[in-house]
């Protein structure tokens, strides 16, 4: 019976984040199987020293009774747990992209044991919310980092024991204010030049920072930097953002933060920088503007949702000032800083005019100003220069656009029920192809996670041209459900025949067309798909279901009549303007475009084409009322080799036939 209970060997190490819990499920099997072997004497710390490793062994090596030893191990594998921080995690906790409902209640009742839960009475329910806020809410994290080394800690202690270090914090600042003042030295601050202020304020702040880190003041056995390397002077010791190598003056400077404001719960983000001036890598995105007629120079910065000025240069020239204070929290570090108010200001940058622009004010910033995305925001695009040798590189998503969603599944049969086809196996090069799309459609919002009981399986396809593509196979699933939508799609020789009657043109092809118009909550468990074992559905209309076309025709034909669009036609996803002259061209242009704003619908500019005479569209060439076939496909038609059978024939002759209105004779 020994047999079937014997454990593994123990060989954990301390280190890993499952440490504890493998220890204990190691013991109770080492238990089970000291129960099993009972019948006979037995020595209990002998047996568990043939059941560990050697560096295992170690820890217990100088231990005289089994008891000690399991104690000793109980030590080196399961570490204290604080009851405060393991309620702040919970808290914390969210349900991750792709959890299910299932796994992530199962998280939070793990997460639960080390809460300490028990029965309490309405009063100390209380007690223990407050305590926990208390220490949540604190502005000092070395006071906070005494607390949370209790395993518990009541409301009344903790307060007594953050107020003893509050005073101890404050007498030791005294300390270091009489040690570091010289005689002599306490001049009149209003004597002072407004640089030699900017200095003293950040000698000032600088002084209660760590001398290795720049954090806030600990032992230096807790610096985080104790074991670092310093990227500028190659020194073991201390970071790079307090290096004392370089010949610049060090301020600590701020161009991203983390905001929160006193008065709302919004959050913003930014990142943050040190140096005494802009980087070189900042210089491209450094401008010269002038604020209130005032020339200084500003940093356009992507990463900060909102704008701000140096204070001093703000009090200096003495604009006035709005109340306002909120508190800063870097996003790189623990530090703290609180905006000074705001003001309203008047920027102008080359010809652009802008009106009661608010800026934060906010000490030490990497330059004058720091222009967020609340001023970018203002620009459909922001170009910024940078000289490198690879071609461009465009960052943006594919946004929804601003239209009804659209019925997709109106008309679905009666014993239409879900179905779940089997799950498909991908070449390598495949795998990573669909993984590479998802993460593109997960982050353009066009796809999200699913509980749908519906599962459609994916196709890779190529083209001529060895480009792959993703395509979900509906013909299994939804589609074989879904009456066909009868909205008409314009006829091709009719479309052109009608364009040509015009001398201007534009087209403009629909970036992604489909993927831009949303479609309802209650049909997207339809469109359900499975991808690296995990399962998807659409937030936007996906190619392959039947009624994709008509819903998206009817869309643009519905954006074109509200609109009031005149000599403007689309098929699917190309939208040709048209004019008979260049004026009512134009006039016709900008009511589309003004339009495309408001629906928020975006192009495809490479395969765009405005005010030409000459357009190729839908296999035909448009020139000055003319039409002829589109010279591309039309060569392909001439190098078409003889064909070799019977079907190829045919399709030679169906072609011939197409083509033969250009054909003479």
């Amino acid at each position: 019976m020994e047999r079937l209970f014997r454990p593994k060997e123990l060989d954990i190490e301390p280190s890993s984040p499952s440490a504890a819990e493998k220890w204990l499920h190691w013991l109770r099997t080492f238990e089970n199987f000291i129960s099993s072997v009972s019948h006979c004497e037995i020595d209990k710390k002998k047996l568990l020293e043939n059941y560990v490793s050697s560096s295992v062994f170690q820890y217990i090596s100088e231990c005289t009774t089994f008891e000690e030893s399991i104690k000793v191990l109980q030590n080196v594998y399961v570490k204290p747990k604080s009851e405060i921080f393991a309620r702040h995690m919970i808290t914390l906790c969210r349900q991750e992209n792709g959890q299910t409902v299932d796994s992530f209640l199962l998280k939070l009742k793990s997460m639960a044991k080390d809460c300490d839960f028990k029965a309490v009475t309405a009063e100390e329910h209380r007690d223990i919310f407050v305590r926990d806020a208390f220490i949540t809410g604190l502005a000092s994290n070395s006071i906070r980092l005494r607390l949370l080394e209790k395993s518990t800690l009541t409301l009344q202690c903790a307060y007594e024991e953050a107020r003893q270090l509050e005073y101890a914090h404050n007498h030791a600042m005294a300390y270091n204010i009489h040690s570091e003042t010289p005689c002599g030295a306490s001049a009149d601050e209003e004597s002072l030049s407004p640089m030699t202020k900017v200095e003293h304020e950040v000698s000032a702040a600088t002084s209660k920072r760590c001398f290795f880190c720049g954090n806030s003041p600990h032992q230096r056995f807790r610096c985080p930097a104790r074991d670092a390397t310093c990227n500028l002077c190659g020194k073991r010791g201390h970071f790079q953002k307090v290096c004392k190598s370089t010949r610049q003056t060090l301020k600590s400077t701020t161009s991203a933060i983390v905001k929160a404001d006193d008065d709302t719960s919004r959050t913003t983000t930014v990142g943050s920088s040190w140096a005494s001036t802009p980087a070189s890598g900042l210089t491209k995105s450094t401008i010269s503007i002038l604020v209130n007629g005032v020339p200084l120079k500003a940093l356009v910065d992507t990463g900060s949702s909102e704008s701000y000025i140096s204070s001093s240069i703000a009090k200096r020239y003495k604009w006035k000032l709005e109340t306002s204070r909120n508190r800063i929290y870097m996003a790189s570090t623990h530090l703290s800083r609180t905006t000074h108010g705001h003001i309203f200001a008047k920027i102008k940058y080359k010809d652009e005019q802008y009106e009661s622009v608010k800026l934060s004010l906010l000490d030490g910033l990497v330059s004058d100003v720091i222009l967020g995305l609340d001023f970018i925001s203002q620009h459909e695009k922001l170009m910024i220069p940078f000289e490198g040798k690879r071609s461009t590189l465009q960052v943006c998503t594919l946004k929804a656009a601003r239209v009804e969603a659209p019925r997709l599944f109106a008309n679905l049969a009666p014993n239409c029920h879900p179905i779940a086809t089997k799950s498909r196996k991908y070449s390598m090069p495949d795998s990573k192809f669909i993984q590479t799309e998802i993460k593109r459609l997960l982050s353009d919002k066009i796809i999200e996670p699913s509980t749908s009981p519906w599962r459609a399986q994916i196709i890779v396809t190529t083209n001529e041209r060895h480009k792959k593509r993703m395509v979900i196979d509906y013909s299994q699933t939804i589609n074989r459900f879904t009456y066909l939508d009868a909205y008409p799609v314009p006829k091709v020789d009719e479309l052109v025949q009608e364009i040509s009657k015009y001398s201007m043109y534009s087209t403009f092809d629909l970036k992604s067309a489909y993927h831009q118009i949303p479609i309802r909550d209650d049909e997207k468990q339809y469109t359900a798909f499975e991808a690296g074992g995990k399962l998807y559905q659409f937030c936007r209309i996906p190619f392959g279901v039947t009624n994709g076309v008509a819903a998206f025709q009817r869309t643009i034909n519905t954006i074109i009549e509200e609109a009031g669009l005149q000599d403007t036609f689309a098929y699917v996803d190309n939208v040709t303007i048209c004019g008979l002259d260049s004026i009512s061209h134009d006039q016709n242009l900008q009511r589309f475009l003004n339009a495309a704003k408001k629906y928020g619908i975006t192009f495809n500019n490479d395969k765009s084409a405005i005010a030409t005479n000459k357009v190729c569209l839908l296999g035909y060439e448009i020139s000055q009322g003319q039409l002829r076939p589109d010279p591309e496909r039309f060569q392909a038609l001439r190098n078409l080799p003889p064909p070799q059978d019977m079907k190829s024939q045919k399709r030679v002759i169906g072609l011939l036939s197409y083509y033969s209105q250009w054909i003479p004779n």
